[in-house]
């Protein structure tokens, strides 16, 4: 089968329900066609960017996007009795083009392989994305413009292994984690908010203000303990922005 010729060549570390049980969440794969993500737990669910064709297997599935002209993505979705939906995709067009991925969604038990330039195959973080801090120091509410609107936010518990990759050992950084007045600890990021307590993140993580005081977050870790620390979000920082190469949905 096609599937016995793949070469795994880096595992993008891990994918998590908790740090301590670890499944994985993106591998990179070269073979005779191309250079491919295979990303765990996620679709393609965009009736618009797919098109469903017959298929009996993962394997057929997988085989019918290395024939199929143009088909650069595909997700192959388990059904009950063994079957499989084939979603197959022409995005992106050209596999430079890392702005024309599709978009892909939250789904247990899916996985989507897409085709990637030699150029920007590269490997990802635990959650699937990519950091990069912000040189200058800025307030919380001041990020550079390149990163307003893609300041650091998790909603899934990746965020410690995260941390400790990304940044050095007692380096501050904002991240896009804050709490009014009374109210409950949420992340905020392009343009949804998820509280702080549906991600599955340690609630001990947390060293807040008093709950009557606002609270912006900025992280920090020690080599092996991160820390969420509240912060009035004045004191100038450095910002931790987080990139989307694989287009996954909030």
């Amino acid at each position: 089968m096609m599937v016995d010729r793949w070469v795994v060549v880096v595992v993008a570390l891990i994918h998590t329900a908790t740090v301590a049980a670890p499944v994985k969440f993106v591998d990179l794969i070269q073979d005779g066609f191309d250079h491919y993500y295979k990303i765990y737990g996620y679709s393609m669910n965009d009736t618009a960017e797919y098109r469903v064709v017959a298929a009996n297997s993962t394997c057929e599935c997988r085989r019918k996007c290395q024939v199929v002209p143009r088909c650069s993505s595909v997700t192959v979705l388990p059904l009950e009795g063994g079957m499989v939906e084939c979603r197959v995709s022409n995005k992106p067009g050209p596999l430079s083009d890392t702005s024309d991925r599709p978009k892909l969604y939250r789904t247990p038990g899916a996985f989507h392989f897409l085709s990637a330039a030699t150029t920007n195959w590269v490997a990802v973080e635990a959650d699937g994305y990519k950091y990069r801090v912000a040189g200058n120091l800025k307030s919380w509410a001041s990020p550079p413009s390149w990163c307003v609107n893609i300041m650091a936010a998790w909603r899934t518990p990746h965020m410690p292994l995260v941390l400790l990759n990304v940044i050095p050992a007692n380096y501050h950084v904002y991240i896009d984690l804050s709490r009014v007045a009374n109210g409950p600890v949420t992340w905020k990021a392009r343009g949804d908010a998820v509280l702080y307590e549906d991600t599955g993140l340690d609630p001990a993580l947390l060293q807040d203000l008093p709950a009557t005081q606002p609270s912006k977050f900025y992280a920090v870790h020690d080599g092996s303990q991160v820390t969420l620390m509240g912060d009035t979000g004045t004191t100038p920082r450095r910002i931790l922005c987080q990139d989307n190469p694989l287009n996954l949905q909030w």
